[in-house]
Formats: structure tokens, C-alpha cells, sequence
């Protein structure tokens, strides 16, 4: 699966999950590769995403968090999430968790598709 693939993949798992999901420009995006929207008293609004395809022992470090949390904070999101196929860094941990970025890694991404189904 490319990195295309996968932000599709994640696509289509937001529209299951009642977002209103469209993927931008595959360059120039900012760093942004998902504009989500939830319709929905309290928690609606924009949501960013960022997907990352990442082989299991590639781990997406601080740099990667720092530069999507720039761009979600440029965009005045509800929340910027971003989801890979690996997992993340201690130190993109303590920065997400620092700033409000949600991070979601493959047992958590595998975990949404089994509760939101994967076909």
C-alpha cells in the first residue's frame, strides 16, 4: 500500500466513523493529508489529520509532530491527529501529549477498524 493508499484507507475509515473526510492536494498540503468534519453538538468541527505508512520499526519522531502541530495550529482545527502504520517516539509522545496532538498508532488504528469495520 503506498502512502496515497493509506491516507484513502484512512479516508474511508472517517466516513464510517461519521466524519465528512476529503483528502487535499497530494503536494503542497502543508502537512495536512485529511480535512475532516464532524457534524455533531460539542465535538463537531474540522479535525487534521496526517498519515504516516511507516514500516513497524520506523518510528515517527518529534520533528514529524512538531511540524503537523505548526500546521494544525495555523488552520484553528478542533484537533489535529495524526495516525501511522508504526508507532511513535518517546519524544513525539511528550510533545503530543504536551500540545494536543492525538497520536494513533497501529494497535490503536487496528483497534478503530475492528470497531468501525475494515471492508
Amino acid at each position: 500500500m503506498s502512502g496515497v493508499e493509506f491516507e484513502r484507507f484512512v479516508t474511508t475509515l472517517l466516513a464510517r466513523m461519521e466524519f465528512r473526510p476529503e483528502m487535499t492536494r497530494a503536494t503542497g498540503d502543508g502537512g495536512i493529508d485529511i480535512v475532516a468534519v464532524l457534524d455533531k453538538p460539542i465535538l463537531g468541527g474540522k479535525y487534521l489529520f496526517q498519515c504516516k505508512r511507516y514500516a513497524p520499526g520506523n518510528l515517527v519522531g518529534a520533528s514529524t509532530v512538531r511540524d503537523f502541530y505548526g500546521a494544525v495550529t495555523a488552520d484553528k482545527a478542533v484537533k489535529g491527529i495524526l495516525i501511522t502504520t508504526s508507532d511513535f517516539t518517546a519524544q513525539a509522545r511528550e510533545f503530543a501529549e504536551r500540545v494536543g496532538i492525538e497520536l494513533i498508532n497501529l494497535s490503536q488504528l487496528q483497534g478503530l477498524l475492528a470497531q468501525h469495520g475494515s471492508s
